[in-house]
């Protein structure tokens, strides 16, 4: 079996000119960097898609001394580490 490999994208970001300009949200926020924004996409493109064997799937990504790890069940419910 393959894993599949997700690409989150930040398109909508790109392309919202708002974000771009100084005080974007009213209250002195900073412009959105492109650096910001491609270095979000590097690390989306490291995450890959595997099934659970319990019948939902998971989103995960082991890198950099990070992990992260998103599950749904079989019903498209988050699953809650405790």
């Amino acid at each position: 079996m393959t894993k599949q490999t997700c690409a989150l994208p930040t398109r909508h970001l790109r392309d919202d000119v708002r974000l771009q300009q100084p005080n974007w949200d009213s209250y002195g926020a900073y412009p959105v960097t492109r650096v910001a924004l491609d270095a979000l996409d590097t690390i989306f493109q490291r995450f890959v898609a595997v099934p659970t064997s319990a019948g939902g799937a998971q989103l995960e990504v082991h890198t950099h001394g990070f992990d992260i790890e998103i599950e749904v069940d079989a019903e498209g419910q988050r699953v809650h580490d405790e």
